[in-house]
């Protein structure tokens, strides 16, 4: 599957044919997530299927947990590898990272649309929100990933690791360190205005841009000053004794939620 995009945010580049084993056919520059909604610091180099997933996790997960636990969205991912030859935790002799295929992602921590950032290092027990949110997204990442590693896993006290590497003998199975801290509810998804999270420009009040159109470039968004707004309530009508979960939310594949061209 190939996804070709025609924006700013996100572009497909030249295929990475790096030593050994290490490469992506269809690579893709990615400065930002959904429409320009959520950027990506620094500009993050990845392959079409882990794309799709975070732009899953973003909309289903991590935004409905922002607003429900701080009132307001998530405008920039801190990344710290994307894209990299090399092997697991960059130990000699270990096998190839997913990061070696464009598979994987590992995040820092997150900017809210008023400039807090919120850390994984610092924040996995931080205050009583920080807690939530990054529990909440943590394990609804194991719903949507094969792995996700953070705090409690060797190497990961600063940051989650997510990727799509096949575990099991059908390649199905989910590998999740800590183990999923909590049964992640079932939010409505957010899908609001295109704000474009772009480099030197303003956000949300002092810090947005309305786009309109994810093919405009930056010189061609002007800025609001007005928040999206979200809708909290549960996504599904609640009886007294059930329990509704993200994984009623999510498609059966990651691909049921791909855009663009297939060649």
């Amino acid at each position: 599957m190939v996804r070709k995009p025609q924006s700013y945010f996100v572009a497909q580049v030249k295929s990475i044919n790096d030593k050994g084993a290490c490469g992506i056919e269809y690579p893709l520059k990615v400065k930002a997530l959904e429409d320009g909604t959520i950027g990506i610091g620094p500009d993050a180099t990845l392959g079409c299927p882990i794309m799709t997933a975070l732009e899953i996790w973003m909309r289903y997960s991590v935004q409905p947990a922002a607003f429900v636990n701080f009132g307001m969205p998530i405008v920039e991912i801190r990344q710290i590898s994307a894209y990299s030859c090399r092997t697991r935790n960059s130990k000699k002799g270990a096998e190839l990272s997913e990061h070696a295929f464009g598979n994987a992602l590992d995040i820092a921590g997150f900017k809210l649309a008023n400039g807090r950032y919120i850390s994984v290092k610092t924040d996995w027990n931080g205050s009583a929100d920080e807690r939530a949110f990054l529990r909440e997204i943590f394990s609804s990442a194991c719903k949507t990933f094969k792995t996700v590693l953070g705090p409690g896993a060797a190497y990961h006290a600063d940051h989650f690791h997510v990727d799509l590497a096949r575990h099991g003998k059908d390649g199905t199975a989910t590998y999740c360190k800590p183990s999923p801290p909590m049964t992640p509810p079932a939010r409505r998804p957010f899908i609001g205005a295109k704000y474009a999270a772009i480099p030197g420009q303003p956000r949300y009040g002092l810090s947005a841009a309305y786009t309109g159109s994810i093919s405009k470039s930056p010189d061609q968004v002007t800025i609001s000053s007005q928040l999206p707004t979200y809708d909290s309530s549960p996504f599904f009508p609640q009886k007294e004794g059930t329990e509704q979960t993200i994984e009623q939310l999510l498609p059966d594949s990651i691909d049921d939620l791909a855009v663009g061209s297939i060649e």
